[in-house]
């Protein structure tokens, strides 16, 4: 028997057996920005089975439910974060999502003494912080977007973990903050937000207060050495239009074939000067996607961040 189960900021998904749960996840809700348009994407975590349940299917089962109860309810995709390889290739396989998020860990270890502003370190994020932290994020093209809440949580679990959030200022005015989480005895910058100059002072300041010439793993997320995050399209027609309007500039056409969730048969996408035509005539030049490739197809050249994320 499924419990979907509605909380105030989420929403978890179960399977019982003999009065038993025996295996269920949580999902919460965030809006991601596609050009200028917004949309509710939901983030998929904690996925687990009780141990003698486990290898019977159980999980996936969970997985199906709430991937069709998201749509339901009109989520755009759903997207998650692998733990590692193997988990990724299951979630690809078995319930084709893609590979869309993207970044490069690169070690730097900034030259030179601090020259101008000075660092500032909160445990609170005021009105300031917010709004700059708010600001960097919607001038991206496509990413994740948080809450004022999500981002208290997730400073205070990165505070936990022995990291911090630093700013540069300027004439008293906030130039640059960077989000740097404590991973053993590495110090990782998963977020530098501002102008290019402003954050690598900014981090001059970092490495000097946490130890001189102390190496910095910046997440880069302007490359894509590495996947990290995935996502599983749930309304492929309103994805390719937003896409279509973000990137007026890209043509293209192509066929979509079904999957064992939705129905996709021979559908025909057609991205042409800011709008996106489905189900129009095929032509037997239309290459044939899965639903994956043209979630991938759709979003590479947008560069979609997946950051900030607490499970």
């Amino acid at each position: 028997m499924f419990l979907p189960r509605h909380f105030e900021r989420g929403e978890a998904f179960g399977v019982k057996l003999h009065h038993r749960l025996i295996a269920g996840t949580y999902c919460k809700p965030y809006l991601m920005k596609v050009g200028e348009e917004t949309a509710e994407v939901s983030y998929l975590c904690g996925l687990a089975t009780a141990g003698c349940y486990r290898r019977r299917g159980w999980a996936a089962k969970v997985v199906e439910e709430a991937l069709r109860t998201l749509k339901a309810e009109g989520r755009l995709l759903v997207t998650l974060i692998p733990s590692n390889e193997r988990n990724r290739r299951y979630y690809g396989n078995h319930f084709a999502f893609a590979n869309c998020f993207h970044y490069t860990d690169r070690y730097i270890t900034p030259e030179g003494e601090p020259t101008f502003g000075q660092m500032a370190q909160t445990t609170l994020l005021s009105e300031e912080w917010l709004q700059f932290i708010e600001k960097e994020l919607k001038g991206r093209k496509c990413g994740l977007l948080h809450s004022r809440e999500q981002l208290m949580t997730v400073m205070k679990s990165i505070q936990m973990d022995g990291g911090g959030l630093y700013g540069l200022r300027r004439e008293g005015n906030l130039q640059a903050v960077a989000v740097v989480e404590q991973r053993g005895t590495t110090l990782r910058v998963s977020e530098l937000m501002g102008e290019p100059e402003n954050g690598l002072e900014l981090l001059r300041h970092v490495a000097r207060h946490r130890g001189k010439n102390a190496p910095l793993l910046l997440r880069d997320f302007t490359s894509d050495e590495k996947t990290g995050g995935m996502a599983r399209v749930l309304d492929l027609p309103r994805l390719a239009s937003l896409c279509a309007q973000a990137q007026p500039e890209r043509n293209g056409r192509f066929r979509v074939c079904g999957d064992h969730l939705f129905d996709h048969h021979n559908t025909t996408y057609v991205l042409n000067h800011g709008r996106c035509l489905v189900g129009g005539p095929a032509e037997a030049s239309d290459p044939i996607m899965t639903p994956a490739q043209a979630t991938e197809w759709l979003l590479e050249p947008l560069h979609p961040i997946l950051s900030l994320m607490v499970d």
